[in-house]
């Protein structure tokens, strides 16, 4: 549970795996998955800022969102 008024940030390099519900009260800046950071969780509609620094001389990038849905049909 992250409470209103609190927040949780997943470090470059660090790993977070929630095996129960994931409650974040205090919306997108109460939980924060910086770049090469990891959060494995179930919870669905959970509110995060994820970070992701892109780097290259490429002139285009094209991402999504790095999430993996497991059990669909």
């Amino acid at each position: 549970l992250i409470e209103s008024g609190k927040s949780l940030t997943i470090p470059s390099g660090g790993q977070l795996t929630v095996t129960g519900a994931l409650n974040n009260n205090a919306g997108n800046g109460g939980l924060v998955v910086n770049s090469g950071g990891s959060l494995i969780q179930n919870t669905s509609n959970v509110a995060a800022t994820v970070k992701r620094a892109i780097t290259g001389d490429d002139k285009y990038h094209f991402f999504i969102s790095p999430i993996t849905e497991s059990g669909l049909s």
